[in-house]
């Protein structure tokens, strides 16, 4: 067909390979966004998250102005921790769906 020089080539390979990388992280985000980000147990699940850590930090702040050993703040914050721990457990596991299909 056509004669085009090696140089050419060699960018119309790279413009090639980009173009594909692009489209691959288009398709595995609109995947992404169809199986996990719009469904309102995600939704619900991050506003959880969300105000569960400001919950945290004002109990760190306050414990931080106490400079106290006040055990009920203590306490308080590992509660705190805990329920983080397990609401971001739950969110990994909503997620799982996705990294599969994504992975095939």
């Amino acid at each position: 067909f056509f004669k085009l020089k090696e140089s050419t080539m060699i960018y119309i390979g790279c413009v090639y390979i980009c173009l594909t990388v692009c489209m691959t992280s288009f398709l595995s985000e609109g995947i992404s966004w169809i199986l996990i980000y719009r469904t309102k147990r995600f939704k619900t699940m991050k506003n959880d998250i969300d105000s569960l850590n400001t919950k945290l930090e004002d109990a760190r702040n306050r414990q931080k102005e106490n400079k106290t050993k006040d055990p009920k703040l203590k306490a308080q914050i590992k509660k705190l921790e805990d329920k983080m721990k397990i609401k971001s457990r739950d969110l990994m596991i909503i997620q799982m769906p996705s990294n599969f299909f994504l992975i095939l």
